[in-house]
């Protein structure tokens, strides 16, 4: 039997978002949140990385130097889920 995988994440969408209202764009923190949800969008841009992470509370943008993210994330992860979610029925 398969054990399912647990992710414990510390923050929602917009619990991130309540706690950084006005944080601009590209302004970086020091704090380290965990959060849980599904990659709606991934670009891949030179040696940048963006994309957008959806929970039940919202939307957060990601950005990452494409060097520091895991290709196995960036490209072949994703690229492997994209048939299957395009296959999947529209409820």
């Amino acid at each position: 039997m398969t054990q399912p995988y647990r992710f414990d994440k510390t923050h929602d969408a917009a619990d991130v978002h309540a706690q950084f209202p006005d944080l601009e764009p590209g302004t970086e923190t020091e704090t380290v949140v965990t959060v849980a949800g599904r990659l709606m969008l991934r670009r891949v841009q030179g040696k940048l990385a963006f994309g957008t992470l959806q929970d039940a509370t919202g939307r957060i943008q990601l950005f990452a130097s494409a060097q520091g993210t895991p290709s196995l994330i960036t490209t072949s992860a994703v690229k492997s889920l994209e048939p299957r979610m395009s296959d999947e029925p529209t409820p």
